[in-house]
């Protein structure tokens, strides 16, 4: 539990400026070149799935602590490479103008799993973004706690038939393709952006701290006893 802890801290750390730096290299990059159209949204997809199937080879986990810090970096790197696909989706379809990290992790962790943790929802017709910081925190906490399970779990099993590593869950090629294909859906289409106000979501975050941490003194209670 306490290496699984410590393995989500490392990640969060690292997904926490992720999403602003990539909105700020991807801008200033495209002040002296020209913006994708349309038509390069293909192009641009097999593209990112190509670096990512390569990121993907490179990181699967070695046996051993070794293994687990290793394969964080590389993850990440993946993710940023799905994150500037995004980027690149959305300036095609002119509306990177609108990006915010919020909305650049919303829609990738959306486009991943169907799930992005309160930060971008599907009514109707319509995607509905919550463009609240305390929300973010809790998405990227959320995830970075999946993927150390996930590479946890993938450092027992990786040896057996039947199972894929971490990397090839999240960051192949195949899985960068799907991504970058729900992420064109949702950019073609609107986004209504509703900015949160951060009391609303305080009570909610508080009750899910508070759970947490009792069940956290609780169980040092039972170790002191024992």
């Amino acid at each position: 539990m306490k290496k699984e802890k410590l393995l989500q801290e490392r990640i969060f750390e690292k997904l926490e400026g992720l999403f602003s730096k990539v909105i700020f290299e991807r801008n200033n990059g495209y002040g002296s070149n020209p913006k994708p159209g349309l038509g390069d949204i293909d192009h641009i997809v097999r593209h990112y799935s190509s670096k990512c199937a390569r990121i993907s080879i490179g990181a699967t986990l070695i046996p051993g602590q070794w293994g687990i810090i290793q394969a964080v970096p590389e993850i990440v790197l993946g993710m940023k490479k799905q994150a500037e696909m995004i980027y690149d989706i959305s300036a095609a379809h002119n509306k990177d103008i609108l990006m915010t990290p919020e909305m650049l992790a919303g829609i990738l962790l959306y486009s991943a799993s169907g799930d992005s943790y309160g930060l971008l929802t599907c009514t109707g017709k319509k995607f509905v973004l919550h463009e609240n910081h305390l929300v973010f925190e809790l998405a990227l906490n959320k995830i970075a706690k999946k993927i150390a399970r996930q590479i946890l779990r993938s450092k027992l099993v990786r040896w057996l038939p039947g199972f894929g590593t971490v990397s090839q869950s999240l960051i192949s090629g195949k899985v960068t393709r799907r991504i970058g294909a729900t992420a064109s859906e949702i950019l073609s289409g609107e986004i209504e952006i509703v900015k949160d106000i951060e009391d609303d979501t305080d009570s909610t975050v508080d009750t899910d701290w508070l759970a947490e941490n009792a069940e956290l003194e609780m169980t040092h209670d039972e170790n002191k006893k024992t």
